[in-house]
């Protein structure tokens, strides 16, 4: 770990001088570049069966800040929801509308529609952006990226397993730090506790890796009783999922299958560094 803070202070050093630098260079205050519209994001996902409206938020970035219109539509090749059937557009119509008023800025809306048939997994919607007035569709450049988006529907139509309790763990894994080279094996306990449907945290979510590698920096048993690897999970049919910052401020995900008949968990977690290892819970 201390690698990491090392390498982590040179980076800040770098920066700073980099920014003293350059501290007489002009702002740019207004975008000056080629007019475009794109989707705030490139992809989202929501459950069959969520009750409100899903939001896809359009953008118009102009160098006049004038007022731009755009249209929408559903590609219907690229999609494997069916509209009507697996959701529905709540806007009245596919125009656009783009000034100061709104912060240049329109809402696409969705409903998705719960039909009970379960149908595999997931279901994709690709709406793409047409007719755009003075300005392109997507991000200058030539893979036109956000001009379309990519919503995924994620079936819930079925079974599925209350995952809270105490389970004794079983994990292996291994660190990119020097201080603990070789493949690492530990034993130990961890609890499951229910936050709302398919939601949990789980303490604590390295199965036990954390204490034993990073004890000597600051991952503390007393660190640990206090919270310090409380971490989500979620639950949908058998898939168990979880993203986290770890201690050391890196995005940590959580990738693994509940089997709903022992109701043994099995997932590996990575985290920023590379770190990573393969947990097994088998319920008390």
């Amino acid at each position: 770990m201390k690698q990491r803070y090392t390498h982590l202070g040179a980076l800040l050093f770098l920066l700073i001088f980099a920014l003293s630098c350059n501290k007489d260079a002009p702002v740019t205050e207004f975008y000056e570049g080629e007019n475009f519209y794109y989707f705030s994001v490139e992809e989202t996902s929501v459950l069959e069966s969520f009750a409100d409206q899903v939001a896809l938020v359009v953008h118009y970035s102009n160098k006049e800040q004038s007022s731009g219109s755009a249209s929408f539509s559903v590609d219907s090749d690229a999609s494997t929801a069916v509209l009507d059937t697996d959701f529905t557009i709540v806007n009245t119509s596919s125009d656009l509308n783009f000034n100061a008023d709104n912060g240049f800025s329109d809402t696409i809306y969705i409903q998705t529609i719960d039909n009970d048939e379960f149908t595999g997994g997931v279901l994709e919607i690709t709406i793409g952006l047409e007719n755009t007035q003075n300005g392109k569709a997507g991000f200058v450049g030539p893979a036109n990226l956000r001009s379309s988006i990519k919503v995924l529907i994620q079936d819930d139509d079925c079974d599925t397993r209350n995952i809270a309790g105490d389970y004794v763990t079983a994990t292996s894994g291994t660190s990119t730090d020097p201080c603990c080279p070789g493949v690492a094996t530990v034993e130990g306990e961890v609890t499951i506790t229910e936050i709302s449907e398919g939601e949990y945290e789980i303490f604590d979510w390295s199965g036990g890796l954390y204490g034993f590698w990073y004890e000597g920096f600051g991952i503390s048993p007393e660190f640990i009783a206090g919270g310090g690897l409380v971490g989500p999970l979620s639950v949908l049919c058998d898939d168990v999922s979880g993203e986290l910052t770890e201690p050391f401020n890196t995005t940590t995900t959580i990738t693994g299958k509940v089997d709903l008949a022992s109701g043994v968990i099995t997932y590996t977690w990575i985290n920023g560094f590379d770190d990573t290892a393969t947990v097994t819970l088998t319920p008390k």
